[in-house]
């Protein structure tokens, strides 16, 4: 690439940028005092190089954005939202990495040489990191189980790998080497990153479609803006090389898996994936307000207290997830199946009577006797009571009285020492 030296600049040169930066024009500056002024020429430069980057500094404006958000909303204490973050800034080093390494190969003398082979090493580098913390985020956005992401190490094998090959870079050009004057040249296996980052990705869709009966659609979605953003910016820059659109196409995708997996916390229940209780507060405004027709179905876990008290808060939370997916399993064609808090838990239903509860609770009931995995869930007994709409009732007052059916449920089936199915009555 072109070394910096002393030239003059053209005309037409000067003006766009002077307009675009909004300093004054050329025909009112001595072009005979800029052009024998090193200092001044070198600047113009440089100014010049950054705004060829300015995707990238606007997608890092965009990720300082992110984490204000994420600070103004004080989750910065979550699991999650520390994976998350880590992706942040590592999407971030990757950006400006890119833009030293471009810029600095357009510089002679050792000093350019050492920053450009540096940020190259390092890019090398964040590469695998990331990927690294993204299937970690995917892995625990699913599984709900930060034990299993440390025994993995975070999915960091491929920077090991890289780590060691990078070193040897060092003596023996691997993954590229920095010419006599400065000018980045590929090595054998300059092909390696971007394999390993691929089979990653690849490997985060097939943990998706693995556990898909665990994962909701906005895992879904953000899995896909990982993959195919990042994915598209790559053959932009292989039809050319000066399109630099890798690192920001996965700055926008962080932006993406940020709208549909962090930012669902009025929507869904993070435990559960089912819908909030505000959520459901909102969709029961709607339907009264639109006088359309519905019932409600309230369950309630039996002695769920004793779960926590036994076997753990632990147990007790992946209890609630499967109850909560088999839940979601038995009613995925009604309206909308939320979990009121605690063990508590409501469905929206179609109203097409009684009769199709009393089936879904039998299946319900069913598919927990057959459960695998999970023993403190084989025992799980529920209470629930059914309410078709009054069109002349407010919402407390449902609320209210489908909650009484319920809890009438659950006095039965203590005295009687048995689940209240049997007695047949859900209204």
């Amino acid at each position: 690439m072109k070394k910096v030296s002393s030239v003059t600049i053209p005309a037409s040169v000067w003006q766009k940028t002077a307009k675009t930066i909004g300093l004054p024009g050329r025909n009112r500056v001595d072009p005979r005092v800029w052009n024998h002024l090193p200092i001044f020429q070198e600047g113009f430069i440089l100014l010049e190089q950054l705004l060829q980057f300015d995707i990238n500094i606007l997608s890092v404006f965009l990720l300082v954005t992110m984490l204000i958000i994420i600070r103004i909303k004080g989750d910065r204490l979550s699991y999650s939202n520390g994976l998350f973050r880590s992706i942040i800034y590592l999407t971030g080093l990757g950006l400006v990495l890119e833009a030293v390494s471009w810029i600095s190969d357009t510089y002679s003398g050792l000093t350019a040489t050492v920053v450009n082979y540096t940020s190259n090493w390092l890019l090398v580098l964040v590469g695998p990191v990331l990927i690294g913390f993204w299937i970690s985020y995917l892995d625990y956005k699913i599984l709900l189980n930060p034990k299993r992401i440390r025994k993995l190490c975070h999915y960091q094998y491929a920077t090991f790998l890289t780590l060691i090959l990078l070193i040897v870079n060092v003596f023996v050009p691997l993954y590229f080497s920095i010419t006599g004057d400065n000018e980045y040249a590929a090595g054998p296996l300059s092909w390696l990153n971007p394999l390993i980052m691929g089979l990653h990705l690849v490997y985060s869709v097939f943990l998706t479609v693995r556990h898909r009966d665990k994962t909701n659609i906005g895992v879904i979605r953000g899995v896909t803006a990982f993959f195919i953003l990042p994915a598209f910016g790559t053959l932009l820059q292989l039809i050319h090389v000066q399109f630099l659109f890798t690192w920001p196409m996965l700055a926008l995708a962080v932006v993406v898996v940020y709208v549909f997996l962090e930012t669902t916390s009025g929507t869904l229940d993070r435990l559960t994936n089912l819908y909030s209780r505000a959520k459901f507060d909102e969709y029961l405004r709607y339907l009264k307000e639109n006088a359309d027709p519905f019932c409600l179905l309230m369950l309630d876990l039996d002695d769920f207290k004793t779960v926590n008290d036994t076997k753990g808060h632990q147990t007790g939370d992946i209890v609630l997830a499967e109850f909560s997916r088999m839940l979601k399993a038995v009613f995925h064609d009604q309206p909308m199946v939320a979990r009121l808090g605690g063990d508590e838990f409501i469905v929206v239903m179609h109203a097409n009577g009684p009769e199709k509860a009393i089936r879904n609770i039998e299946e319900l009931r069913r598919m927990i006797a057959a459960a695998k995995g999970v023993p403190a869930l084989r025992k799980l007994k529920f209470s629930y009571g059914y309410l078709e709409n009054d069109p002349e009732a407010s919402i407390d007052e449902l609320l209210t009285s489908v909650d009484h059916r319920m809890y009438a449920d659950k006095t039965r089936n203590r005295m009687a020492g048995e689940a209240g199915s049997e007695t047949g009555k859900v209204w």
